[in-house]
Formats: structure tokens, sequence, C-alpha cells
């Protein structure tokens, strides 16, 4: 051990089994003992750590103080293949994600070998490993989240982007992976992608607390969001890999190194002072391109951008919808957009309009489920800033063969058009502000509100042709019209 700290406020507390919580959260114990490969806290304050010895994997444990209690070089299912994962149930039984093997090996608090979960068609490629308050372990593959029982017998199964997961206190499990945070139901259904408003990889370590979300990429700091993924500060803990959750909801990180539990976090900045220009988003038909190198040919200004054409019933009207973004400053740049899309049209049969395809031009995309059918959602980032006077978001390849509309619309799950510059700014429209900044088109004369001739935000205010996004009331609507 290098030392021993305690705060003066948790030693008050530490009779009545509590911890003190504050921010940013104050060391407790600090220690040598690391946490190798993957790490878990039992609820004694006991580490299970994987390590990699010479051509070897070892599993260990460790006493509350960093005294060596057993290590483990196989398990009852084999010699360990890549572990990336430990989880420690409420009965002190430790689950071993042995990612290479495609299983998971368990053993009892005392590293005796108990089972090995081997499914066909399940548990490719465990990355990570969750116990839930119900009992029920969750594991995060390559590609999807899957849920087993108590005796390893799957349950439920849906796919889910990022290599790590957690899951909240509300019962909502959480992914995360460049900037954005995946939020799904306990039943798989997708609730929210939340852009985070400061930029990270591919987190190696995610914690969630009741208004807090954790953050650890391998550098100095963790940082911390709120659990809309607003960024709010950070705390440094001298280099931080792995976190996982101890008693009290003490903050372990690389070991038997911890943290008080999050307390408040600060408030959340002031906004930004008011911008002489305001970002946009909108549509531009054209004519078909080579999907290869569309995203480099859609128009350069603003001034360029069409929003109307021919609907022809024989199908030969066949166009490239440019989805495009202006920023609120060439200065500022931009990182990330998130919107939906509204269309009368359909991705199978051919209606008034047919979505044949769609091509993202970012360099990360999180459509929903129902995208890119109407009603459906998006979010898009860059992992460089984009500086880009008039920058292509992405394409559909469509076809028209009656009067059909296309318009961007709120994004489903919260009814806002968001866009994130270079410095994780954010900027939203809802029904309220900002609908004048959001643009659609027209194919064959098709109608919003009096207009047939869509609408270039860039140029024109587009509120009067634009439909609420959120369901409101007539005189709702009145004043939103009269306000503007």
């Amino acid at each position: 051990m290098r030392r021993i700290g305690f705060s003066v406020a948790l030693l008050l507390v530490l009779p009545l089994g509590q911890a003190a919580a504050s921010w940013p959260p104050g060391l407790i114990f600090e220690s040598n003992v690391g946490g190798g490969y993957a790490m878990a806290i039992d609820a004694d304050g006991e580490l299970f750590t994987v390590s990699e010895g010479e051509k070897a994997f070892y599993l260990s444990k460790y006493t509350a103080w960093g005294v060596p209690v057993v290590s483990l070089l196989t398990g009852g299912g084999g010699s360990f293949r890549a572990p990336g994962a430990l989880a420690v149930d409420a009965d002190g039984r430790v689950y071993l994600a042995d990612t290479y093997a495609s299983r998971i090996q368990i053993f009892d608090n005392a590293l005796k070998p108990v089972g090995t979960w081997e499914r066909s068609g399940w548990l490719e490629y465990p990355r990570d490993i969750e116990i839930g308050a119900d009992g029920r372990v969750y594991v995060k593959t390559l590609t999807e989240v899957q849920v087993f029982d108590h005796d390893g017998e799957p349950l439920l199964r849906w796919p889910a982007p990022g290599g790590i997961f957690v899951i909240e206190p509300s019962g909502n499990i959480l992914t995360a992976e460049q900037g954005i945070f995946h939020r799904y139901a306990p039943d798989g259904t997708r609730v929210a992608d939340l852009l985070g408003t400061h930029p990270f990889g591919y987190p190696t370590g995610l914690l969630a607390y009741e208004h807090v979300l954790l953050v650890a990429t391998g550098e100095v700091s963790v940082l911390a969001f709120d659990e809309n993924g607003v960024y709010r500060d950070a705390f440094n803990p001298g280099g931080a890999k792995l976190l996982s959750k101890g008693p009290h909801g003490w903050i372990y990180v690389d070991g038997l190194t911890h943290y008080e539990a999050p307390g408040d976090l600060l408030p959340p900045p002031p906004p930004p002072p008011p911008s002489t220009g305001s970002s946009a988003v909108m549509l531009h038909i054209s004519p078909v391109k080579d999907p290869a190198t569309a995203c480099s040919e859609g128009p350069h200004s603003t001034d360029e951008i069409v929003t109307e054409a021919a609907a022809k019933a024989d199908g030969t009207a066949r166009y490239f919808v440019y989805v495009l973004a202006t920023p609120r400053s060439e200065e500022e740049g931009l990182r990330g957009v998130q919107f939906g899309i509204e269309h009368t049209g359909s991705t199978s049969a051919p209606t008034d309009l047919r979505i044949v395809d769609w091509h993202a031009c970012s360099d990360v995309e999180w459509p929903n489920d129902t995208w890119p059918n109407s009603g459906g959602g998006n979010t898009l980032t860059w992992v460089a800033c984009q500086f880009d006077r008039l920058l292509t978001v992405g394409t559909f390849s469509v076809t028209a063969y009656a009067p059909a509309s296309m318009a961007i619309s709120g994004y489903p799950a919260t009814g806002l058009v968001k866009t994130a510059n270079c410095n994780a700014a954010e900027e939203t429209t809802d029904e309220t502000v900002g609908l004048d900044r959001v643009g659609w088109v027209s194919m064959g004369g098709a109608a919003r509100g009096l207009d047939q001739n869509g609408c270039n935000p860039a140029i024109e205010s587009c509120l009067a042709q634009q439909v609420p996004v959120r369901p409101t009331t007539w005189g709702r609507v009145k004043s939103l019209y009269r306000n503007h």
C-alpha cells in the first residue's frame, strides 16, 4: 500500500454504515492493488480481478485491505481466454465473461468453480456483464445486450452498440460509445440516444447513479454527466481505466483505491450568450448520384439548395435528397446532429414516395428502430470537428410516384432537433422556438401549409409550413405564430 486516507466527513458517519457524498468525490482509500484487465467489488469491499501472466490469465481475490486470498489459472470450463469483465451477485457468486471462449464461468465467493454457461447462438464474445436488482444476469456482447436468469437460461436479447454497459438505478440499461449514451428499457425498447455534451471515445469504465453518469476512458480524469448526457465536471484520480461500484456506492478506480459516492453535481453552466446566427438543418433535392461519392457532391452554398421537383407515376422521378446542416458560426463548427424525418412514403411498397436507401455521411450514426421510415430519428456524429459552411449529413435515395413531401422534424424521443458544435455546446429547436430553421422539400407540388415549393431555412423562415412536432392545442398554435 502507498497510503491510506479517509475524509473527515466519512469518519463521522462510518459507524452508522453510511457514506458521505460530495462533489468532487473525496478519496477514502488509496492502494497499489490494481484491477488488471477486469475488476469487481463485492458487498464487503473485497476485490476480484483478472490479470495477465506469462501466456495465461489469472483470476484473483483480495480482501478489502489488499491482502491476497487466492488466484486461479482455470475455471470449471477450462483456462481463461482473454476474459473481459467480472460481476458479483447478491449471494457473492462471481461471474467471469470469458470473452474469446464465448462463455460465462461462475465461481463461489472463495473462487471455487460452480458452473459454466455456453449457449449455442448466445454469448458470442461477451465483453461486459452486470447483475440486475432482479437477480437476472445481463451480458454485453459485441453487438447485443443479452439477458439470462440465475441459472443461465436465455430470456431476452436486443441489438445494442458499445462495448460496455451499466444498469441504471431505474432499471434501464445504458451503453456508451463515441460521445453517445444509448438508453434501453429492461425489455430492450430503446428509450433515448443522448448526445453527450463532452466528447469521449470508447469507455473503459461506466457507472450510473441516480442523477450522475461516470465515464472512464483510460485517460487521467473520470468524466461526470447528468442523466441527460449533459457534461458537468470531472474528477482526477491520476489515471482511470476501470470503474466499479462498491459498498455505500463508493467509486472504485483501477483496483482497491476508492472515493466517496458522488453527491450533487455542480449546477449546469449558464447558457451561452446569444449568437449572431443560428444552426439550421435542411433538405435538398438532387439528381441521382453515385452513392460512393454523393457525400462530397452536395451543394456547397445555401444558395444552391433545391426544394422542389416533379413526381411521375411511371417511377422515373428518382432523386437524392440531401440532409444538410449549417453551424451557428463557421468558427464553432459542428460535430453532431440529431433529428427526425417525416415523409409520405415507404421503404417497401411504391406509394406516393418510395425511400429506396439511406446513406450516412458522418463517422458514426445511431438510427432508431423505425429509421428511415416516417417518424424515425437519427443521431450522427463526427470524430473530427466539421468546419464546412454547409455540411452534408447524409442522403436518401427516393422515387416520387405522386405528390409527396419530406421534412426535418423533432427526434422522436425528445421532439427536438439538436446540433452540437465543436465546443460540445448544444443548440436545440422545438415547437416553440427555431422551427423556422428546419427545412422541407416538395415533389409533385405537395403542400405543407399554403406552400407547395418546399422551404430553405437559410434564405427564408420555414415556420409557416411547419407542423408542430408535439401534440398541442389550437390556442397554443396561435400563440406560437403570434410570438414569431
